[in-house]
């Protein structure tokens, strides 16, 4: 004796064995024509599992209201009280089954937690007499399928956050092109903020302590400074020297860059054209008495005043180095944050959905 009985027409076995599928999934006994062994009589077969199941699951379909087969099969569990009746596709039901209830069901792939769905397990399962084994493991499919969407969830994020952190940096990246006169070079001196310069320092008018020396400018306007990098080797005792300076920014304006700091013994003023392509500085030794005190040379033996500027900048090892402001590294941080909140919202409505508590 079946749990249920599915009638159907041969046109949907497809829909009808995932049905029978999903019913088994629950612990439910259930008969397809399908089912019938070789050489055993094909009427009697089907009238003995139709008048001893439990309830029949009838599948109303454009074919199935047409079919002669099917319209009896629905009357003998509509005069046993046993019918069940699911509407697979839009179409009109014979006259004696109007006044019967059916849930519409169109979606080829639902899920177990679809409100036609569950009235049908509802309705078979009380039939059946299997209320709590079906129950018990209606719950477990819906936890599984809540769970497997959720992990398939937070597997995607790690890999769409990474997709989009490339596209972002690609779609973002600026490119320091080889310095063209003098180490100046003023690419995205608009657009993007970005001024690079790269050369030697060279003294106006007197020789530098350390004639061999190396600059690496690079200035950001949206950070408010630019950063001097310099190698410098001194030839008495071949010392080589290292040192990184942040000069603040003072003025940013289409054709000027202006930078300003103050040193031990007075001030420190950097001025890169973009009309002339030239990038100077001019130190001025004017202490006050306590960085007189404090500095390790005495001021009063440095020159008062020293004019340098940048030349020689030549093609370097380093062109094309990627370079990226705080702006376009925030852009990219919000396409990974919108990619997070998008995800967050797909696993809370997975699991909101329907609440699953375990019996």
């Amino acid at each position: 004796m079946a749990d249920v009985f599915i009638s159907y027409k041969r046109d949907e076995r497809r829909r009808a064995d995932d049905i029978a599928r999903r019913l088994r999934s629950l612990g439910l006994d259930v008969w397809l024509d399908a089912n019938i062994a070789s050489g055993r009589s094909f009427d009697a077969e089907i009238e003995t599992a139709l008048r001893t199941a439990k309830a029949v699951l009838v599948l109303w379909t454009s074919g199935s209201v047409a079919s002669e087969w099917v319209r009896n099969e629905a009357s003998t569990a509509k005069e046993r009280g046993s019918l069940v009746a699911l509407m697979l596709e839009p179409c009109e039901l014979p006259i004696e089954f109007r006044a019967v209830q059916y849930e519409p069901l169109f979606e080829k792939s639902f899920s177990d937690d679809h409100p036609s769905w569950v009235k049908v397990v509802e309705r078979i399962k009380d039939l059946a007499g299997q209320r709590d084994t079906v129950e018990r493991e209606t719950k477990r499919r819906i936890f599984r399928q809540k769970l497997s969407g959720t992990l398939l969830w937070l597997v995607a994020w790690p890999v769409g956050a990474l997709a989009l952190a490339i596209l972002g940096g690609a779609l973002t990246a600026s490119y320091r092109a080889t310095p063209a006169f003098g180490g100046f070079h003023s690419h995205s001196w608009d657009d993007l903020g970005y001024v690079a310069a790269s050369g030697t320092w060279e003294l106006e008018g007197a020789a530098l302590a350390a004639p061999v020396n190396h600059v690496e400018i690079s200035c950001r306007r949206d950070e408010g400074y630019c950063l001097e990098a310099r190698a410098e080797v001194f030839t008495r005792g071949s010392i080589l020297a290292v040192a990184t300076d942040r000069r603040p920014i003072v003025s940013w304006t289409p054709d000027t860059i202006t930078t300003r700091n103050e040193t031990t013994c007075g001030s420190y003023v950097m001025t890169i054209s973009r009309g002339s392509e030239s990038v100077t500085a001019l130190e001025l030794n004017t202490p006050s008495e306590a960085h007189a005190r404090v500095s390790i040379v005495p001021c009063d033996q440095l020159d008062p005043r020293k004019e340098f500027r940048l030349i020689d900048g030549g093609r370097r090892d380093i062109d094309n180095i990627p370079t990226r402001s705080a702006a376009q590294q925030r852009a990219i941080l919000a396409f990974v944050a919108l990619w997070s909140l998008f995800v967050g919202w797909r696993i809370l409505r997975i699991l909101r959905r329907r609440r699953v508590t375990w019996a």
